[in-house]
């Protein structure tokens, strides 16, 4: 071989291969100290996406649990005072009960009976208005009317304050359903067919027991759903052929947020499809209003006042003809003088009056039609005022001039015709609609102030039932509904006596303790009914979808450190080798650089 001094290959192979050690010992230090494998996006660019994703749906999910617990403890809060108020309509009972037995009772005996049920009438409507989560209340109805725009002449409302008649329609409940694949078949009689050799369904519904099916390739799909309808009373799920989609629906008997399915396929003819468990939860029924309409009876007005005319020819340009001053009072109550001479023109005049509109809430503008200075308020309403006092009576031609504004009015009515509310929602300001309850709906400036014609201004608003919605997965849309009916006396007991509820029980004739007895039955059961739903919700919805939620969570947190976590005892291996490969290295590298010096031997 030959020898050189200028290069020395045998230490720049040394070096590259010592720089290399360097950086594997380098990263797999930061892999230990940070106990992760992928510390930047360079160690592994396909696995930061995949791990970046299952993290966002991790936090979704503990997040889901979080909110599901909190739901829990709103249901528990408000199962606590459903309970109290059962206890008292079962005392309320007692006393009607008692009441009823006149013969043995006197008017005093009977009068201390009507008290005390007065008492505790007061008590449950205490309870209803009172039980609050956080600050939301729970059991007075507020959570029964939902509002939203569906036109463009609102722009707000707020109608939860009772006296409404809305004219509601039921929406369908929803069942708990599960849509199998396209099996390719347009006919329930034909075979599965394909290339499978069958498998087994594993169905459970609401009703908690699982029941497993076995089917093969040749068997038929009526079939397959006879088998899976022949266990609907232990499973509470049937199953049906969908001839347009070519899949069988499986579904829960009846409806509602307490309904379940689980869906298991073990076999190879793609009954689910692609995946093997399928599940979901049913929907309650909700309670929605037609739309609203809205006829203004009285449009809203700005206060107005005008100046006295410049002149046909005068335009923002036109110099004054004479001078003074003039008071300026806006519904801000601060009262400005604007003074004026002959040296300013209508526009600088203009301009001076707006210079002071944050004081007095007036604006300024100059009207080319009647060539005047209209002085306006900048709000709607009877509370907008403007009055201009003109000490030299010169440019208002008078010495005070006032005006006032004035509140839009309306009727508003639902599609059918009937009156939501008052007749004229007449009792609001500016451009906002009230009814005597305090119902209000805020129109905006262009309706409001439009020219009243008569003509309704059609579906503006829809009212629906205001349930309580709970986010309980990790993904949008992922959510369950609750709805409260509020828990007074006067909404409790309705229907069996006309016009009479629990607010009206009075036991001191023989037939009203008849009649209390019948209408605190009604409301004891509307009561159950009520804690029976929200306990279903709690069970059956909230609980489950916890558990579910919680062991998704373990398993996305598994999958996410396979990909990201460093395993200690391989990474403690590898960063061993580095170091004696990276002392070997050096070491080798002193050598390579000594053997230049051999050279010097040769010029003895």
């Amino acid at each position: 071989m030959g020898f050189s001094v200028n290069t020395n290959t045998t230490a720049s192979s040394t070096y590259r291969y010592l720089s290399n050690t360097d950086s594997a010992l380098s990263k797999s230090i930061t892999n230990l100290s940070s106990g992760y494998k992928i510390n930047t996006a360079a160690d592994d660019p396909a696995g930061l996406v995949i791990s970046e994703k299952l993290n966002a749906q991790v936090n979704g999910i503990n997040t889901a649990i979080t909110n599901a617990s909190n739901a829990v403890n709103l249901v528990s809060t408000a199962e606590g005072a459903l309970s109290e108020v059962s206890s008292l309509l079962s005392s309320i009972r007692d006393l009607a009960v008692s009441a009823a037995n006149a013969g043995a009772s006197d008017e005093e005996t009977i009068a201390a009976y009507q008290t005390q049920i007065e008492d505790s009438l007061a008590s449950i409507d205490k309870i209803s208005q009172e039980t609050q989560y956080g600050n939301k209340n729970l059991l007075d109805g507020s959570s029964g009317v939902r509002s939203s725009i569906t036109g463009s002449s609102v722009s707000g409302s707020n109608l939860n304050n009772g006296g409404l008649n809305i004219g509601s329609i039921t929406q369908a409940a929803e069942a708990a359903t599960v849509t199998g694949d396209d099996l390719g078949v347009t006919e329930d009689t034909v075979a599965l067919g394909g290339t499978a050799t069958g498998g087994t369904l594993t169905i459970a519904g609401t009703n908690g027991t699982a029941v497993s099916i076995t089917y093969t390739s040749t068997e038929t799909v009526a079939a397959l759903c006879t088998a899976v309808n022949a266990q609907t009373t232990v499973t509470g799920v049937t199953a049906t052929y969908d001839t347009v989609s070519g899949s069988i629906v499986f579904a829960t008997s009846e409806k509602g947020s307490n309904q379940s399915i689980s869906i298991e396929d073990e076999g190879d003819a793609t009954i689910l499809g692609s995946a093997t468990t399928t599940t979901d939860i049913g929907q309650n029924g909700l309670i929605d209003s037609d739309t609203l309409n809205i006829t203004i009876t009285q449009k809203a007005e700005q206060a107005t006042v005008a100046s006295g005319s410049f002149g046909t020819s005068a335009t923002t340009a036109t110099s004054l003809t004479t001078s003074g001053s003039f008071d300026l009072t806006g519904s801000t109550g601060a009262t400005v003088t604007i003074d004026y001479d002959t040296s300013m023109t209508i526009g600088n005049l203009v301009d001076a009056v707006n210079a002071q509109t944050d004081t007095t809430g007036v604006t300024a503008t100059y009207n080319t039609t009647t060539h005047a200075i209209d002085f306006t308020s900048e709000e709607y309403g009877s509370d907008q005022s403007i009055a201009v006092s003109d000490s030299t009576a010169g440019i208002m031609e008078g010495t005070s001039t006032s005006d006032t504004g004035v509140d839009v009015q309306a009727i508003v009515k639902n599609s059918s015709g009937e009156l939501l509310s008052d007749v004229n929602w007449n009792s609001g300001n500016g451009l906002t609609l009230q009814d005597s309850n305090g119902n209000t709906i805020d129109l905006t400036e262009a309706a409001a102030t439009a020219t009243v014609t008569g003509t309704a201004l059609a579906d503006q608003l829809t009212v629906s039932d205001n349930s309580l919605t709970f986010q309980v997965g990790a993904k949008s849309g992922q959510t369950r509904s609750a709805s409260i009916a509020s828990l007074s006396t006067s909404n409790l007991g309705t229907g069996v006596v006309d016009g009479t509820s629990l607010a009206d029980v009075d036991v001191s004739t023989v037939t009203g303790a008849a009649n209390a007895i019948d209408i605190i039955d009604k409301a004891i059961s509307q009561v159950s009914t009520i804690r029976a739903n929200l306990g279903s919700l709690q069970t059956n919805t909230l609980e489950t979808t916890t558990n579910s939620l919680t062991v998704a969570s373990e398993n996305l947190t598994s999958s996410v450190s396979t990909i990201t976590d460093t395993d200690m005892a391989t990474e403690i291996t590898n960063m061993t080798k580095y170091q004696v490969l990276e002392q070997a290295g050096i070491s080798m590298l002193s050598q390579a650089n000594s053997t230049s010096q051999n050279m010097l031997s040769l010029l003895q």
